[in-house]
């Protein structure tokens, strides 16, 4: 491979600058955010709250296993490994989205490069390779789908690896592969309404059970007199094949069915034995004609009134009381993930998934206290195979190193003459 000139990075870097502004002016000028709110609106309403939830923790020096800020609740482990979204949050919370272009331009920048290296060893003349990064720095993929962090995260990497691979191939330097994978792993690259307490609405709410609280001009909000608490106990069960049914009907009416059965009833995979009163299919079609205080009004302040009582809160502790009138099934807001563990009255009780993935535990009549604790899993385990990973990485290197020093260096010499090491 030729050596490159500094032109020749000057030159790329230059001509990203200059298409960045003509494609990106509306962000970079700050009329508009780098966030979506039509195919690609979860570019806002999932990373966004993610990104401010990790400023929120650099800015605090706090650490959780699971966060309650992102959707109905996730685990954290990872959040911390794109180091982008690192950088993007550490502009604080009022930062996050007016930081998110220039993230996502120095993707572009780096993206580039590493493409342009890559192609130098394919092609002689570098004028060839600026042309290739260019139109790989903005090709459709990192136009359209850059939107989404983790595929641009992965435009960066992939060209990185796949030089890092041509170096150790064409030159022997093996010390940038092992660098290269490890951080594109790291990253994550090549892997493959009942509880709403409140809502913003721009056109007059109707609904039972909702209030209005404030208005202001273009929007009103209402608060959910009905909402759930986080752990309702229920003392009907529904299955999934039973619900699957309703989608023989309009889809109107099957919605509408569906939401009064989740509130009637608990939805499991199969029935359990000795646990609660079933719910039929024709129970739940006669929801549909039944009065609403009777169908949705009655059942939903009476899960509000046995339901968890919140004693403390974090994001990976949770203690309260739950009071059911009768055996039931308490079922959390929580998404099933089995860093969660759960004490009724101090004994360890077993966790299953209902309505549709989310924590459940049986539980019998009376008052009890219950308590969940979080732990991410094979923490323990993790932290000691990335502790062996690097100190092998680092022997990698440390090899690699002294392999190329001792091809570079010339043989022994004696009174001038140089003899050969064979």
């Amino acid at each position: 491979m030729n050596a490159t000139p500094r032109r020749a990075w000057l030159i790329l870097w230059g001509m990203q600058v200059l298409a960045a502004l003509a494609v990106f002016s509306s962000f970079l000028s700050g009329k508009v955010y780098f966030a979506y709110l039509d195919i690609g609106s979860d570019s806002y309403g999932q990373v966004g709250p993610a990104l401010m939830y990790m400023a929120r923790i650099i800015a605090s020096g706090r650490w959780s296993d699971w966060a309650f800020e992102i959707g109905l609740g996730s685990p954290t482990a990872l959040m911390g490994s794109d180091l982008f979204m690192v950088l993007n949050a550490l502009g604080g919370v009022d930062n996050v989205l007016p930081w998110r272009i220039w993230v996502y331009l120095l993707k572009i920048a780096l993206g580039g490069t590493a493409f342009f290296m890559l192609v130098r060893y394919v092609v002689t003349r570098w004028e060839a390779a600026v042309i290739s990064a260019l139109a790989y720095s903005f090709c459709g993929y990192v136009v359209i789908n850059g939107q989404w962090d983790g595929e641009a995260t992965a435009f960066v990497f992939f060209p990185l690896v796949l030089w890092a691979a041509f170096r150790a191939m064409v030159q022997g330097k093996f010390t940038a592969f092992p660098v290269a994978v490890g951080v594109a792993l790291m990253s994550g690259v090549f892997f493959v309404g009942m509880g709403v307490k409140y809502i913003i609405a721009r056109e007059p709410v109707q609904w039972p059970g909702f209030a209005a609280v404030s208005q202001s001009p273009g929007q009103m909000i209402y608060l959910n007199q009905l909402a759930l608490p986080l752990g309702i106990v229920q003392t009907r069960q529904v299955t999934q094949a039973t619900l699957s049914r309703l989608s023989l009907l309009a889809a109107a009416e099957a919605d509408s069915l569906r939401d009064l059965a989740l509130v009637n009833a608990v939805v499991v995979p199969d029935l359990t034995a000795g646990q609660n009163e079933v719910l039929t299919y024709e129970d739940v079609l006669r929801l549909k004609t039944a009065p609403l205080d009777d169908s949705y009004l009655k059942p939903a302040r009476d899960l509000q009134t046995t339901g968890l009582q919140i004693q403390t809160f974090s994001n990976d502790h949770i203690s309260g009381t739950v009071s059911p009138r009768k055996a039931g099934m308490l079922v959390f807001s929580i998404p099933f993930n089995q860093g969660w563990s759960l004490t009724v009255d101090g004994q360890a009780t077993p966790l299953v998934r209902a309505n549709f993935g989310m924590l459940a535990a049986p539980v019998q009549a009376g008052t009890h206290k219950v308590v969940l604790d979080f732990k991410l899993p094979g923490r323990r385990a993790g932290i000691w195979t990335g502790a062996l990973g690097l100190a092998l990485l680092a022997l990698v290197v440390v090899l690699t190193r002294r392999r190329e020093v001792s091809a570079q260096a010339p043989g022994p010499e004696f009174q001038g003459f140089k003899v050969s090491s064979s």
